[in-house]
């Protein structure tokens, strides 16, 4: 429902059918989620970290370990508006990410999967970024960051990557 939470001080085990997240709130929410682990291999991950549907939220992760046990799983999967915000979040497995929210990352480790997308103007600084597909919108800005894709890397016009290295098969915007 239309209600904000907090998800603090957790340990969740599950197995490949399991959303642990799934939002169905049709206005803005806040959600906090703080020293979190989801699974604790490849073996006992979930399907779906936070599955957010397509209303407006601001959603803020720090301190968390994610696995995610599904060939097609996702760490968020939602064609959302709002913000993201991550501090030390680590995915592991088949950890996609669908566009939407605007992305404000620092220090994270987001791996895996076979394509993330992150949204216009997302920000990241000091993070490893990578997915068999990965697109970054207009106007990202990537400081201090590893970024790499399995086989396409593609950034929208304007993104910026200072002080960090790509991979070589990139795709370039159009200035």
């Amino acid at each position: 429902g239309a209600v904000s939470f907090t998800l603090q001080d957790v340990t969740i085990l599950g197995d490949a059918t399991q959303k642990v997240i799934n939002i169905t709130a049709a206005t803005d929410l806040m959600l906090s989620i703080h020293n979190v682990m989801i699974g604790t291999s490849a073996l006992n991950g979930v399907d779906v970290f936070i599955d957010g549907n397509n209303f407006g939220r601001r959603i803020k992760i720090t301190d968390a370990e994610v696995w995610i046990d599904s060939a097609a799983g996702w760490f968020y999967d939602a064609a959302a508006s709002g913000r993201l915000e991550m501090e030390n979040v680590t995915t592991q497995g088949n950890a996609a990410f669908d566009s939407g929210p605007e992305v404000m990352a620092t220090n994270c480790r987001l791996t895996g999967g076979d394509a993330s997308t992150y949204a216009l103007s997302s920000r990241f600084t000091g993070c490893v970024l990578s997915a068999e597909l990965l697109t970054f919108g207009n106007q990202c800005d990537l400081s201090g960051c590893i970024v790499t894709a399995d086989t396409t890397l593609t950034f929208g016009t304007n993104c910026t990557v200072a002080g960090g290295t790509v991979s070589i098969a990139v795709t370039f915007g159009a200035s």
